[in-house]
């Protein structure tokens, strides 16, 4: 992208750029300016639409998404043209059920008539792609146990990223009655969440039944190993190896994607404690990593039983 003048009055100097490019249709030049703005200034309600636009034209779908949310969030006066923006970047993202929900319910409201003459063509090319992903989706959930694993999970991320939320039958039934790899099960416990599904699932999961009440469960980015053992560990080896740092991230997601929702027992059968749990983990890493000296604490029992189920879930070397 190109290199931007930075003038004396900085503001006026950009806007003048921004003007310019955008008069160009040069929206990659553009983007780089208001990026560079906003460093600077706050941007005007007016330089706000502007940047919603360049965003559109980029193609950069997921930031419109996040920049309008935020613009409509905090009320901006331009209300019927920040909710166009958002509608377009779920569209585009393939949200479509999301997108046909929300133009329903703006229904009700008094909105302008040439507003609503440029949402309701997308409101139909939306139901016409929801049939067709319905279509597609029917079919490919009737093959899903004949699939590799590595398509059962990228169809399962397609499903939830796509809030494509009607198949909770199917899902949860090959959740209870198939033989499926962790993390597909975790994927598909994620999706009975997203889709509002109740009561309890029952299914087997690194040779333990597993009794899901999915009311009361938290998100897999919400679990306990999640947000308060793993962010032990990762400080432990950005203190005392940071070099290995990122290959123990890496792993360390890639075991609460098998895991989930099962959390780890000291000796007597009761949950471990936080700081037994990340020891657990720094002392089993060292030992892959021959860094047994590294540590200072010594391995306990319960230390031993949370090794022993970690070694049953590592189906994956650190790289």
């Amino acid at each position: 992208m190109s290199d931007i003048i930075i003038f004396p009055k900085i503001g006026d100097g950009l806007n003048r750029q921004l003007e310019d490019a955008m008069a160009k249709s040069q929206y990659e030049q553009a983007y780089d300016i208001i990026n560079e703005m906003e460093r600077h200034i706050e941007l005007s309600y007016e330089q706000q639409l502007v940047k919603l636009e360049i965003l559109k034209q980029v193609g950069s779908f997921i930031e419109l998404r996040e920049e309008s949310s935020i613009m409509l969030n905090q009320g901006h006066p331009s209300y019927e043209a920040v909710v166009q923006y958002f509608l377009e970047s779920l569209y585009a993202l393939e949200q479509y059920q999301t997108v046909i929900e929300l133009i329903d319910s703006l229904r009700s409201e008094e909105l302008d008539h040439a507003l609503m003459m440029q949402l309701l063509p997308l409101y139909d090319a939306a139901r016409l792609q929801r049939k067709d992903q319905t279509e597609q989706s029917i079919d490919q959930l009737q093959h899903f146990q004949e699939w590799s694993v590595s398509r059962q999970l990228n169809y399962m991320m397609e499903l939830i990223q796509s809030e494509q939320t009607s198949y909770g039958s199917s899902v949860r039934y090959l959740l209870e009655q198939s033989p499926l790899d962790a993390r597909v099960q975790t994927l598909m416990i994620e999706y009975l969440l997203l889709a509002g599904a109740k009561g309890e699932v029952r299914f087997q999961k690194l040779n333990q039944q597993v009794v899901v009440d999915l009311e009361r469960i938290s998100h897999v980015q919400e679990s306990r190993l999640l947000t308060e053992v793993y962010p032990v560990i990762i400080d432990w080896y950005d203190t005392n190896a940071p070099a290995l740092s990122p290959a123990v991230r890496e792993w360390l997601n890639e075991q609460q994607l098998i895991r989930y929702p099962l959390d780890f027992t000291d000796s007597d059968g009761t949950i471990a404690d936080i700081n037994t749990t990340a020891e657990a983990h720094i002392l089993y890493l060292n030992s892959l990593f021959s860094l047994d000296e590294q540590s200072d604490f010594n391995e306990t029992t319960d230390h031993l039983t949370i090794i022993r189920e970690i070694e049953t879930s590592h189906t994956t070397d650190i790289k």
